[in-house]
């Protein structure tokens, strides 16, 4: 994850963020099944990029609360997906983030 932070080829504007989705797990089953992630874990990713923040109507600053390195949850509709290379980037409002996982410390 680091690497995709450090390369990440996209600035995003304004408040919005960019993200990389968690790959798909695969645990085998005794019975030699192999499960994939379910469809709700690939609604996970780690923020690689933020933007500036907005502006608001009187001209003050509201910076992002969304961070670089937050892990976080999207709702199936939004995002613009991007592929640079190898690596498939999807850009957010933030206000289109659901939620962030808590940092225990």
């Amino acid at each position: 994850m680091q690497e995709a932070i450090k390369s990440c080829p996209i600035a995003p504007t304004l408040n919005r963020v960019v993200v990389v989705r968690d790959k798909a797990t695969e645990k085998t089953t005794p019975s030699g099944l192999v499960a994939t992630a379910t469809p709700r874990e690939s609604y996970c990713g780690s923020v690689v990029a933020v933007g500036p923040g907005r502006r608001r109507d009187d001209g003050s600053h509201v910076e992002c609360e969304i961070k670089v390195c937050d892990r976080v949850i999207w709702g199936v509709e939004g995002g613009a997906e991007v592929e640079v290379g190898d690596v498939t980037y999807l850009v957010f409002g933030e206000d289109q983030i659901l939620a962030k996982f808590r940092v225990e410390e």
